[in-house]
C-alpha cells in the first residue's frame, strides 16, 4: 500500500501499447522490477497509473484482426450475430484491411488507418482481452494465405501480392514479440494496484475531438454504434476496476444487469439503458455540451493517499 512517508512512493507510470507498433514493449519490465523489488525486501512500487490507448481500436494489424474476428465470434456464441448498420451484413464479414470505406464514409471517422477499425462490441472484447493476456491467442497466428482464403476478396493483384506478404510477415514478427511479453504483463497486474484512463484510440483517433465530429458521427447509425461498442467495452474492462464502487450503485448496477441479460438483439430495449448509463448522446446539435442523462457514469476517478492526490 502507499506509504504515509511521502519519501518512500514509488508510481509506475505508462501509457499508449500498440501490439504490432515498432519498438520494445515496455509493461512487461514491471514485472522484473516487482520481482526484485520483492526479493530485495523494498523499494516496491503501490500504484501503476496507464493513462490512456490500452487498446488501439482503430490501428489493428491485419493478421490480429483476423484472430480477433475469430475469437469473438467464440466468446459471443449463443448471442444474436451483430449486423453493423449501414453495412446490414455481420461486422465479421467485413474483412480484415478493407474497412476504410464504412468507417470513412458511413460511420464518418476520421482516422487515417481505417483499413482494420474494430467494428463489433465481440472485436472490442477480444481486443482487450488479447492485450492484457496469453491466454486467448491461437498457438498460430494466421498466415497471409489463410487469411486470403477466408476473404478472397482481400488478395492483391499478382504484382502487389509480394508486398503485402512482406508487411504481413513484419506485422506477424512484432505481434509474436509482444504475445511473448504477455505471462509477464499478466503477472505484474496481478501485483500491483492499477488505474487506467481511456484516449482516444480505445474508440478511435480523434474521437469527440470537436462538435463537428460529434454531429457528424453520431448521426450515422454505424458510427453511433461503433462509438458505443467501444464506450461498453471501455466500461468493462477499464472502468469498472477504476471505480468499482460506481459499479456497486444503482447507475452501475443497472448497467452490468442490462450487459448480463442483453443477447444482442438490436431492437432490444436494454440498450437505451446501456447507452444513456455510459454517456452515449443519440445526437448533437454541433455546439455547446453534450447531452448527458443525470445516470450517466463518470469516467475520470481520483485517487486519496496519505500525503498525496491522484487527480
Amino acid at each position: 500500500l502507499p506509504p504515509a512517508d511521502i519519501n518512500q512512493l514509488r508510481v509506475v507510470h505508462g501509457s499508449c501499447r500498440k501490439p504490432h507498433g515498432v519498438g520494445r514493449e515496455m509493461l512487461s519490465a514491471l514485472d522484473t522490477i516487482l520481482a526484485s523489488a520483492i526479493q530485495q525486501g523494498k523499494d516496491r512500487p503501490q500504484q501503476l497509473f496507464l493513462t490512456g490507448d490500452q487498446i488501439y481500436a482503430d490501428d489493428v494489424a491485419t493478421p490480429l484482426l483476423f484472430a480477433l474476428i475469430d475469437a469473438g465470434n467464440v466468446f459471443f456464441a449463443g448471442n444474436e450475430v451483430e449486423l453493423l448498420p449501414g453495412a446490414q451484413v455481420p461486422a465479421s464479414d467485413l474483412e480484415p484491411g478493407e474497412r476504410g470505406d464504412i468507417v470513412r464514409n458511413k460511420a464518418m471517422f476520421t482516422t487515417t488507418t481505417p483499413q482494420c477499425q474494430l467494428l463489433s462490441l465481440s472485436e472490442f472484447a477480444a481486443m482487450y482481452l488479447f492485450a492484457w493476456s496469453d491466454v486467448p491467442w491461437p498457438t498460430n497466428l494466421p498466415s497471409v494465405k489463410e487469411m486470403w482464403n477466408a476473404y478472397p476478396q482481400t488478395r492483391p493483384e499478382a504484382d502487389d501480392q509480394e508486398k503485402v506478404e512482406t508487411e504481413y510477415a513484419a506485422q506477424l514478427e512484432r505481434l509474436e514479440g509482444f504475445r511473448s511479453t504477455l505471462p509477464q504483463v499478466r503477472r505484474a497486474l496481478a501485483n500491483i494496484a492499477t488505474y487506467t484512463i481511456c484516449d482516444d484510440h480505445e474508440i478511435t483517433d480523434d474521437w469527440f475531438l470537436d462538435g463537428a465530429w460529434c454531429q457528424r458521427v453520431l448521426a450515422s447509425p454505424s458510427g453511433g454504434r461503433i462509438v458505443r461498442n467501444g464506450l461498453l467495452a471501455y466500461a468493462l474492462f477499464q472502468g469498472w476496476g477504476n471505480t468499482p464502487q460506481q459499479f456497486a450503485e444503482p447507475s452501475g448496477m443497472a448497467l452490468l444487469n442490462a450487459v448480463d441479460t442483453w443477447r444482442g438483439d438490436a431492437s432490444d430495449a436494454r440498450i437505451e439503458t446501456i447507452e444513456e448509463i455510459i454517456g452515449l448522446p443519440a445526437a448533437f446539435s454541433g455546439s455547446g455540451e453534450l447531452p448527458r442523462s443525470p445516470r450517466a457514469l463518470h469516467w475520470y476517478h481520483t485517487y486519496e493517499g496519505p500525503r498525496y492526490q491522484v487527480i
